[in-house]
């Protein structure tokens, strides 16, 4: 799924890795370049890792993520897992149904804020590494993540309160006052990043 998505653009098989550890262990290497080339030499051939690619999990149901993921929000998002749930029938029902179960378990409030951090992601790195701390800080302000800190980790009680019972309560203002600044720009703690 890594190469699939682009994420790697080599992997190992298992039954390499023995061989390709007594080699960084033993061989000596004069440059960390040396040491890829050695794991790219180690590494699938290029016709073997494409047809690992094509045939991951994530290429088998990247259609129905393209088709209910790419729309413009998560209650949408969800109405149309559901329906697919309901209305078609074998994997991609099951698939769905998987989806939705995993959804509605979810914070909605965080659902929400994350799917606007992506439709936020211009502008410079300065500007994103600002806006990153402002929203870490409205999450554990006002957010969901001391909730969700509480019911998995303190009491494993898996019983989380989020702060809306469903995404379908989550107003607009709700998610735009994630993204709010404590600071004016010039007393902002990342104020002198630049770029």
């Amino acid at each position: 799924s890594a190469v699939y998505a682009g994420l790697a653009d080599a992997s190992l098989g298992e039954s390499a890795w023995p061989a390709l550890l007594d080699a960084l262990e033993s061989e000596p290497f004069a440059s960390g370049a040396e040491v890829v080339a050695r794991m790219r030499q180690a590494a699938l051939p290029a016709p073997e890792l494409r047809r690992l690619a094509e045939g991951s999990s994530l290429a088998a149901v990247r259609g129905w993520i393209d088709q209910h993921f790419s729309l413009a929000d998560v209650p949408a998002m969800l109405a149309s897992l559901e329906a697919a749930r309901h209305a078609r029938a074998g994997d991609e029902a099951k698939w769905a149904g998987q989806m939705v179960d995993v959804l509605r378990e979810r914070s909605p409030l965080s659902m929400a804020v994350s799917l606007e951090v992506v439709s936020r992601a211009e502008g410079t790195m300065a500007d994103c590494l600002r806006r990153d701390l402002d929203l870490t800080r409205s999450s554990f302000a006002i957010g969901d993540v001391l909730e969700g800190i509480r019911a998995r980790i303190i009491d494993k009680d898996n019983q989380p309160h989020w702060r809306f019972a469903n995404i379908e309560d989550v107003r607009r203002e709700d998610v735009e006052r994630m993204f709010e600044s404590p600071w004016r720009l010039m007393e902002h703690p990342l104020r002198e990043l630049i770029g």
